[in-house]
């Protein structure tokens, strides 16, 4: 079988992240699966296979899977350019040049900030924005303590205050991005998900005002071992991976405290965005979508699947501007 051969490589990458991934994760050159998608499968190839705007279907794309499932445990995030560190800060940079620029931006939270940015290049590239990310795996945008081994905690903590502080001394961000895992532990509450509800809100409240926008990019659902198994015996077959495959969405689209952080606040400065209809239908969430493979890992998009939504992603930050300028949800 291939589920202990899938779980082996990533506990192992889970390992190899916790020390490695402000450098691993920040140096990936171009993806050669997407620019190989996109040239035999120029339409509909991923999220455009989902678009609700211009329905699209190839049936080309019924049996591709791109990468494959053991493949996308070993792929990194998009490109970034590392800068200097201080202290538990580990900035790197993408998007235009800051002497180019139209505006400077931030994305920030968790691993799960991090894999949107193979999307959120469409959106700066569009924007002419120069973007800095400030990620830490496992240390989720909230002023509520996450419940970690230490030093994890110790460092998390520490993260946050400091990237608070970094914000202070930089008025020119004046955008924020973020997203990060549902879930998780708090320390000193029996209720994890009030606790996060009640942390999300309270740190984006403390960004300085000259962060004018805030972007919260909603959870993306879960995979299971049993869907990345599914999905291998589907590529052996040569049979349908992404119906044949799906998960229930109610088992693995979680709540996510920040849907409801983001309710509670001011909609001319704070925008949800919510892209769960690209990979999940009203009953079921798939592995495979427009032959793209969403998740590398339990819980994280592959690049090529994150780059497929690039272009959607910028439509809902458009619509969500257009939300703030009149103080309005969608």
């Amino acid at each position: 079988m291939l589920r202990p051969a899938l779980l082996a490589l990533a506990l192992l990458l889970v390992a190899l992240a916790a020390a490695t991934a402000p450098v691993s994760a920040q140096t990936a050159g171009p993806d050669d699966d997407v620019a190989e998608a996109q040239k035999r499968y120029p339409r509909c190839f991923g999220a455009a296979s989902r678009d609700p705007l211009k329905p699209c279907r190839n049936a080309r794309l019924t049996r591709m899977v791109r990468p494959h499932p053991m493949k996308a445990l070993l792929e990194a995030n998009s490109e970034c350019r590392l800068g200097e560190r201080s202290g538990e800060l580990n900035p790197c940079t993408f998007g235009v040049p800051p002497e180019e620029a139209t505006e400077t931006i931030a994305l920030i939270g968790d691993s799960h900030a991090a894999h949107w940015r193979a999307a959120i290049d469409t959106v700066v590239a569009a924007k002419r924005w120069h973007g800095i990310s400030f990620t830490k795996a496992g240390c989720p945008l909230s002023t509520a303590v996450t419940d970690l081994p230490e030093p994890g905690k110790s460092r998390c903590i520490r993260f946050k205050r400091q990237l608070f502080r970094w914000f202070e001394q930089h008025p020119e961000v004046t955008t924020v991005i973020t997203s990060n895992h549902t879930g998780g532990a708090v320390v000193g509450t029996t209720d994890d998900y009030g606790a996060h509800v009640e942390g999300y809100a309270a740190a984006l409240e403390k960004l300085p005002p000259t962060v004018a926008r805030i972007f919260s990019i909603r959870d993306v659902p879960r995979n299971t071992l049993r869907s990345a198994d599914c999905v291998a015996a589907a590529i052996r077959r040569k049979i349908e991976a992404g119906r044949r495959c799906a998960a229930a969405r109610s088992s693995v689209l979680k709540r996510d405290p920040a849907v409801a952080a983001a309710a509670r606040l001011n909609p001319s400065r704070v925008q949800l965005i919510d892209m769960t209809r690209f990979m999940c239908t009203a009953r079921t969430c798939m592995p495979v979508v427009g032959g793209a493979l969403v998740h590398k890992d339990p819980t994280h998009l592959t690049r090529v699947f994150a780059t497929t939504l690039g272009p959607y992603l910028l439509r809902h930050v458009d619509r969500g501007l257009f939300h703030m300028a009149r103080g309005t949800r969608p």
